[in-house]
């Protein structure tokens, strides 16, 4: 009998080092979440994101052709915008061709402000445009 008690107590004391671990990995992850908002971490993925290929450049801007030739959208690149071509910056690399993923809001006359441009990879295979993606 007395055996029983004991191993009823070593499993609440264990039942217990458990449930106060989660909530000290919850307390934790809650904490870092509401740092990385604060710090503005998230800031950069909040707006609208667009897949597809440039099929036209005009100066600090590009036309993107969604899947399906169905929609095309105007890229608008601004000063602060941000293009990476793997962990290179690469504006001028940008060009016809093109397969990217742009990251920005809709202006008022349906134009994407870009503030993050990412230029698919074509020579790298593990860094192609995903198929099932929905261009916009």
């Amino acid at each position: 009998m007395e055996k029983i008690k004991s191993k009823k107590n070593i499993l609440k004391k264990l039942i217990l080092v458990l449930v106060s671990a989660v909530a000290v990995m919850l307390v934790l992850n809650a904490v870092l979440f509401f740092i990385g908002l604060k710090i503005g971490h998230f800031e950069r993925w909040t707006g609208e994101q667009y897949f597809g290929e440039i099929v036209e450049m005009d100066g600090n801007s590009f036309v993107l052709d969604g899947r399906g030739n169905k929609e095309k959208r105007t890229v608008l690149i601004g000063n602060k915008t941000e293009v990476k071509k793997g962990m290179k910056d690469s504006r001028k690399d940008l060009g016809v061709g093109d397969q990217v993923m742009v990251l920005g809001p809709l202006d008022k006359s349906g134009q994407v402000e870009a503030s993050f441009i990412r230029i698919f990879d074509p020579n790298d295979p593990l860094d192609k445009l995903p198929k099932n993606l929905p261009y916009f």
